[in-house]
């Protein structure tokens, strides 16, 4: 049997009746009203899936009665029971957005057949639409997941992840792969002249470094965050192109920062030191965590 709620919009008080004696009868909750405006108020203030509308008034004005309905609630399958019908008519109540017309007398079985199927239709549609929105939230959400706050690039987590994803990559395709760690430390000159490092740079020339590094490389290359600074994996780079890289990367930073090669003076008695160290698919391993690993060591 049926199931959703209908609104049946009649002005005969015996056919209004009838109709709602039918459709609950048939399984279906309904409700009734006698004209346009209390149908309105009762759509604005409860929830139905589809809307009977029968009134013993002429088809042009109960199309544009309809196409109010249809406008406000462009959701809700409505459909209209009509004297005739013409091509015009037709047409129009198609361009409306006019789910269903019927041509009075109908057979009261054909009537639910086309309401249940109408209900069946919006409930898919707002199914779908409640999915998409889902889907939307779980993207953003995942997003953020993925994402370093601070900087906004892809976080430790995730490039962990991907340097697995882009290694099995690259061996399916015999490829070349590379991975550059950039690291960065604030260092002071201590009592005894000795340099002392700080592991937290401040957020500014984080933010100031990643700017050259975006500038500086693919779209295909990925950043992300690494310890005190970023990583960047280079699919399809040779060792010799990630030199490369790294010796525009050291250029850029000393003309960014005002120093020499990739350290600057950064306030009082202070350096930024920014160290490279690059390691490379299949040349120095064929291990995600080997190739992280020979990279720090190579740090410089």
């Amino acid at each position: 049997m049926g199931e959703g709620k209908i609104l049946i919009v009649d002005d005969d008080g015996n056919t209004r009746a009838a109709y709602k004696d039918l459709f609950i009868g048939c399984g279906f909750e309904a409700a009734v009203a006698e004209n346009e405006n209390q149908a309105l108020e009762l759509l604005r203030s409860e929830s139905f899936q589809a809307v009977l509308l029968d009134l013993r008034v002429s088809n042009n004005v109960l199309l544009p009665i309809a196409e109010r309905m249809k406008k406000e609630f462009p959701k809700v399958f409505i459909s209209m029971m009509l004297i005739d019908s013409t091509p015009a008519l037709m047409k129009r109540a198609i361009k409306a957005g006019i789910d269903d017309y019927q041509v009075k007398p109908i057979l009261p079985m054909r009537l639910i057949d086309v309401i249940q199927k109408g209900i069946l239709r919006y409930t898919l549609e707002e199914e779908n639409f409640q999915l998409k929105k889902m889907v939307a939230e779980l993207q953003e959400r995942q997003k953020w997941i993925m994402h370093d706050l601070e900087t906004g690039v892809f976080n430790s987590q995730y490039f962990s992840e991907r340097l697995d994803m882009e290694v099995k990559r690259a061996k399916r395709h015999e490829h070349w792969l590379s991975l550059l760690l950039c690291d960065m430390a604030r260092s002071s000159q201590g009592v005894e002249g000795n340099e002392e490092t700080s592991a937290s740079p401040p957020s500014s020339e984080i933010l100031e470094l990643l700017k050259v590094l975006s500038g500086n490389v693919r779209n295909v290359d990925i950043i992300s965050r690494y310890n005190t600074g970023f990583a960047i994996i280079l699919p399809e780079t040779t060792t010799e192109g990630s030199f490369i890289l790294c010796n525009r990367l050291k250029r850029t930073l000393a003309d960014t920062f005002e120093g020499s090669g990739s350290r600057s003076d950064c306030g009082s008695n202070r350096r930024l030191n920014v160290r490279f160290g690059v390691a490379t698919y299949p040349v120095d391993s064929h291990l995600p965590r080997k190739l992280i690993k020979i990279a720090e060591d190579r740090l410089q």
